[in-house]
């Protein structure tokens, strides 16, 4: 789910390592008996061990989930390369309110290796109950340019049982059939053990109105099967509401670009070698190395071409410096 950038014009010599879960934050059910908590190494030429360790927040070792620790081993590789941590999570059959543990990633060689992000929040859903729902946000920005989005629902807090609600749109400062097509009593449905759903919003295009600032509201209501809303937010006991307040392009942009931003400077270093070692054979393949170079060879410089280009081929395999630091390219050299 998230970075030192010197040198990495040159390929950098640090592994980098993440969760690879949304957020660093992983949900479960009491009863799913095992865990695995994905964890993820970019491409590297080392060997990469990463520890493990769970750590006890609102769930309790024992009583909740079982402590774990270990060790993780990634060999080097050209791919990107996913292992998983295990963790047994305790059943029991008394109602309980959901509880979050944590796992840390650490490392004993901080130069050589690079983790974005190294906690990870565990939370555990009580499947005795028959839970609340709620939005995921109780306010979600979009682009105005957008055409549709998912809202998320959320059932926690218990997932016991087929339970369901209705979801309807009301105005604001955006109308209906003009900024979203209207959401009427729509039913959500969760079956038993489910705990997550979507509402999917559609836009009407429009080149004249512009939305910047204006907002509408999603309002859920209706809980059957048992399940209810939570108290402390918008709507109280008996609604729960999501305000949907639509952005500038420029400003939906700039936030994607700072959640994305470290993760995307880290895979740059992988794209980068790739690219170089493609221009290597594309230069070779052209009369003095470019396609506007060859459009003035001459005679001669062809039949140079023609002579050396099983040897120019041979030497565009040689690995270009982007890896490892030239030092694929020293031992290819050779």
């Amino acid at each position: 789910m998230t970075s030192g950038k010197s040198g990495r014009g040159t390929g950098s010599k640090k592994a980098h390592v993440f969760w690879d879960v949304s957020g660093n934050q992983f949900v479960c059910l009491e009863c799913v008996g095992t865990i695995e908590v994905p964890v993820k190494v970019l491409p590297t030429v080392k060997k990469t061990v990463i520890t493990y360790e769970t750590r006890e927040g609102t769930a309790k070792e024992v009583s909740e989930y079982k402590p774990a620790a270990g060790k993780l081993e990634f060999p080097p590789s050209t791919k990107e390369q996913v292992q998983f941590v295990k963790v047994d999570i305790v059943d029991d059959d008394e109602y309980e309110d959901e509880m979050e543990f944590f796992i840390d990633l650490a490392t004993e060689d901080p130069e050589g290796v690079e983790i974005f992000g190294p906690t990870c929040a565990v939370t555990i859903i009580d499947d005795d109950d028959p839970g609340m729902l709620s939005f995921k946000e109780e306010q979600v920005n979009v682009a105005e340019s957008a055409k549709e989005v998912e809202i998320a629902v959320l059932r926690r807090k218990g997932a016991s049982g087929k339970v369901s609600c209705k979801v309807s749109s009301e105005d604001s400062t955006a109308k209906e059939n003009v900024d979203f097509e209207p959401v009427e009593e729509l039913e959500v449905e969760f079956d038993s053990q489910e705990v997550d759903a979507s509402i999917k919003l559609v836009f009407p295009e429009s080149d004249k109105r512009n939305r910047v600032g204006k907002e509408f509201r999603l309002v859920m209501t209706d809980p059957t099967g048992g399940c209810s809303f939570p108290k402390d937010t918008d709507g109280g006991d008996d609604s729960n509401i999501c305000t949907i307040v639509f952005v500038s392009d420029e400003e939906n942009k700039a936030l994607i670009k700072k959640a994305h931003s470290s993760l995307m400077d880290t895979w740059e270093v992988v794209k980068a070698g790739g690219s170089t070692w493609g221009d290597q054979f594309v230069a070779a393949l052209y009369c003095n190395g470019s396609k506007e170079e060859q459009k003035e060879a001459g005679k001669l410089d062809w039949i140079l071409h023609i002579l050396s280009l099983p040897w120019k081929l041979f030497c565009a395999c040689i690995p270009p410096t982007n890896y490892a630091n030239g030092w694929f390219t020293f031992y290819g050299a050779l």
